[in-house]
């Protein structure tokens, strides 16, 4: 196992709720009753605890534009974490994500510490100016 300090990449799942119900999941997401949903106060507590780690550090969950404080949760979210506006980042959805990030970002520096994982459904269009 890696020590936190070793890893280039750390995210936080903010819920579990998804669109989807793949029966590959490793999160079961799609196969509770009830989503769970990060409550506001521990994801800052989260973000808070990052502070000085140079990697980037990731929204995640199955879906996390599902989550009903999702705004408010990335506007603390970037005002806690810097990103290279300069740099090639990815502005749209991408057919070759693995090629995109192997070839543009896997220099992972302090400039440009900000990451989303999404499976792109309807609520990351809306949110697509946000994020």
């Amino acid at each position: 196992m890696k020590s936190p300090k070793d890893i280039k990449v750390i995210q936080i799942e903010i819920t579990n709720a998804c669109t989807h119900v793949c029966a590959n999941c490793m999160h079961f997401c799609g196969h509770h009753k009830k989503a769970y949903f990060m409550d506001y106060e521990l994801f800052t507590k989260a973000v808070d605890s990052m502070e000085g780690f140079t990697g980037i550090i990731g929204i995640m969950g199955e879906e996390p534009t599902l989550h009903p404080e999702f705004e408010r949760l990335v506007i603390y979210y970037v005002e806690h974490f810097v990103v290279d506006d300069n740099s090639k980042t990815m502005k749209q959805p991408l057919k070759n994500f693995i090629g995109e990030i192997i070839v543009n970002h896997f220099d992972i520096n302090e400039n440009n510490q900000r990451g989303l994982w999404a499976s792109t459904g309807r609520k990351y269009y809306e949110n697509f100016e946000l994020i």
